[in-house]
């Protein structure tokens, strides 16, 4: 058992698509205008769905929009786009189905950012003194400038930040110290704001 977490149980030797429904309390927004995340972790197996009820007071008017990845080794963080749920949708719902449980934590429920992080920053080539990192682009991301951040800090204390323009989401570190562990964040710089 986690503690502090919500149990979702679907657990009836009666049938094999047995399900439980977990409502989030009814919100002022519309919830195709939201985003969900939550960290989740399944005791043995079975779907985890993220979807909404059409009648509030109804666990039977579920209807699924996003099943989530297997998470039977730990606590795994995810976030959903609602922009698929009708406007009508009346709750945001999880939905634990066949047969096992599930723990569900630290949901959070927003509107989407308008400046989308980047993904995927890697190390593409280095040498003693220099390393080239490059990223992609949001799959909903426009920019075509972003904000580099590196140090020998995990936690970015005393980083470097470098402006990187001109669309290519690439930069080249020189006169890197050698035999220097160096970490490295990028965000997107969308004008007015940066992404997380």
């Amino acid at each position: 058992s986690s503690s502090n977490s919500l149990l979702i149980s679907a657990w009836d030797a009666g049938s094999s698509s047995d399900s439980e429904v977990a409502a989030l309390p009814v919100l002022n927004a519309s919830i195709n205008t939201l985003e969900i995340t939550l960290s989740y972790r399944q005791r043995s197996g079975g779907t985890v769905i993220v979807g909404y009820l059409t009648d509030a007071n109804d666990a039977s008017t579920f209807v699924s929009l996003v099943s989530l990845p297997s998470s039977t080794s730990g606590f795994t963080t995810q976030t959903v786009d609602l922009s698929s749920a009708p406007s009508t949708a009346a709750r945001i719902a999880i939905q634990q189905y066949t047969w096992y449980d599930c723990y569900i934590d630290d949901i959070t429920v927003r509107t989407p950012p308008t400046c989308f992080k980047p993904q995927n920053l890697t190390c593409s080539a280095y040498t003693a003194t220099s390393a080239t990192l490059t990223w992609e682009r949001h799959a909903n991301g426009t920019e075509d400038a972003w904000v580099l951040e590196y140090g020998t800090a995990s936690d970015f204390t005393g980083a470097t930040s470098v402006d990187v323009t001109g669309g290519t989401p690439s930069k080249e570190l020189l006169n890197l110290t050698t035999d220097q562990i160096y970490y490295a964040r990028v965000k997107a710089n969308c004008g007015s704001e940066t992404s997380e």
